[in-house]
Formats: structure tokens, C-alpha cells, sequence
């Protein structure tokens, strides 16, 4: 009953044209096959990644070295094409402001769509995954008992925990000037950049990456972490595999809760505490 309700409606529209889209798991690849359920893009990136698991697999068995160069190679272009998209189309570091902020013409928001959602733009994150697979394997088959002495767990924990952070938390700078009094639809005008085109290009198409290292590094000193830390034992709990399946179940619902919270409203979305809260949880 918000003011918000009438946006549903184009929702609506979308999943009576597209809802084929949805049970083949295609949502990801174009614009107006996003805007029924919505969060189901993500499925078709694991879907893709998924279908390609098997036949790498088979490499990795056949020719490990060759497996490992071709994770590389990949990681390469992914890393170039974002970078081309975000450089020739204008874009800027943050998903919340998606006007071009460095010209004075309207950048093209498919183009940060493209970054955002295809699976071939996030696909550094699998390829990361990839090769901690391969280091897992090598680690299992060859040394055992293997764990990491005291201060390198803490070590690897500090500098992965310190990427995740400087990663989630480095856009702020550029953004912080945004002017966002005249929003049409998603956008702001960010009118006073702090960050040239280049920089931005340069985090959009190393963030994800960059990202995967610092968890992979927080993944290692948990897995062949030293017996006393705190942190593997904190990890290994039973529960902690439960409520990892309930955050991704959590997410697939997530976007249906935050529909009915905010559109319900009886008033325009405003700033508040519990507001942030629920947008955050």
C-alpha cells in the first residue's frame, strides 16, 4: 500500500513475457530478463560456472600446469574486458551510482549491467576458486599434516582480512561527494569525482579479483591454520555449515522481504537506522 507498489508492476509485466527465462536459469543475460525475481541472475552465473567445472576437472587430471596457465589466461580476460567496458563506457567505481561521472554525457547502463551480471565479467572469483582447488589438492596429496606455524596464520589472516576491507570499503572516497537530490530511477549525478576514469576502470576491473585473493588467503589460514587459533576453531563449528546454507537461501529470498518492507511504507524511502539495518541484514 507504499507509494512505492506501482515499480512492482513492471515486474509483473516482466515475469508473465519472461518467465521462461527463470526455469532455463538464462536471467543474467539480458537486461529485461532481469526484472522478474531478480536476484535469480546470480544463479545463472553459478549455473555457467558449474557447467564448466567438469571439463576442468578433467584438464587439472590430464595436465595440471596447463590447467593452472589456462586459469591465468582467463583471469587476464576477464580482468581486460571489465576494464575495456568500464574505460570506454565511462563508468564509475561504486554500483550505486551508475551516471557517467568523468564526461558530460549520459554513460550506458547496460554496459555496468554487463559488468555487474554476466557471468563472464564476475568469473574472477571462480577462477580464484580454481586455483586454491588446485593448491588444496597439491597440499592434501603432498604434505598431509601440513599446517601453518602461529604468527603465519595471524599473518595470512591480517593481510586477507585487510584486502576484504580496503576492497568493500575504497569506493567510499569517490562517492562521498555524490549529489543525489535529482535521482531518475537508480542513478545519481556524481558531479564532484574524486577519482579519475582510469582509477575507476582500474577497481572495477581488479575488485572482484583482488576480493578472491583476501578470502582465499582467510580460507587457507582457516583450512591449514595452527591448532590453537581461535578463529579456525570459531569457523569449524557445526552450526557454522548450517548457517552457511542459510545465507544462501537467505539471499534468494532476500529481494521478496525487502519488497514488501520498504514498498509498504507510507512514505517515500528515508534515512533511519532500523531503515539501514534491514537494507544491510
Amino acid at each position: 500500500s507504499g507509494p512505492l507498489w506501482p515499480f512492482v508492476e513492471n515486474v509483473s509485466q516482466n515475469c508473465e513475457k519472461y518467465w521462461w527465462t527463470e526455469i532455463l536459469l538464462l536471467t543474467g543475460y539480458k537486461n529485461e530478463w532481469r526484472n522478474c525475481i531478480q536476484v535469480t541472475w546470480y544463479l545463472t552465473c553459478d549455473i555457467f560456472y558449474f557447467s564448466c567445472t567438469p571439463f576442468v576437472v578433467i584438464l587439472y587430471l590430464i595436465d595440471e600446469k596447463t590447467c593452472l596457465m589456462l586459469m591465468i589466461f582467463f583471469i587476464i580476460g576477464c580482468t581486460s574486458y571489465t576494464w575495456f567496458l568500464s574505460k570506454n563506457n565511462n563508468l564509475s567505481a561504486s554500483p550505486f551510482i551508475q551516471a557517467n561521472i568523468h564526461s558530460d554525457q549520459t554513460s550506458d547502463n547496460n554496459s555496468y549491467n554487463d559488468i555487474y551480471f554476466l557471468p563472464w565479467t564476475r568469473a574472477n572469483p571462480y577462477l580464484i576458486g580454481v586455483i586454491f582447488g588446485m593448491f588444496y589438492d597439491y597440499i592434501g596429496s603432498s604434505y598431509r599434516n601440513f599446517n601453518f606455524k602461529f604468527s603465519s596464520t595471524l599473518l595470512l589472516q591480517g593481510i586477507g582480512g585487510l584486502i576484504l576491507i580496503i576492497f568493500v570499503f575504497l569506493p567510499f572516497d569517490d562517492i562521498k561527494n555524490s549529489d543525489c537530490s535529482n535521482v531518475i530511477d537508480v542513478n545519481c549525478e556524481n558531479t564532484n569525482s574524486n577519482w579519475s576514469q582510469s582509477i575507476s576502470s582500474l577497481y572495477d576491473s581488479f575488485s572482484r579479483l583482488f576480493f578472491s585473493i583476501g578470502l582465499s588467503l582467510l580460507s587457507a589460514s582457516w583450512i591449514w591454520g595452527c591448532k590453537d587459533s581461535l578463529s579456525k576453531w570459531f569457523i569449524s563449528l557445526p552450526i557454522m555449515s548450517i548457517l552457511g546454507k542459510l545465507s544462501y537461501i537467505s539471499y534468494l529470498t532476500h529481494v521478496f522481504f525487502l519488497n514488501w518492507y520498504f514498498m509498504s511504507q507510507p512514505s517515500v524511502i528515508y534515512y533511519s537506522r532500523i531503515n539501514l539495518l534491514i537494507w544491510w541484514l
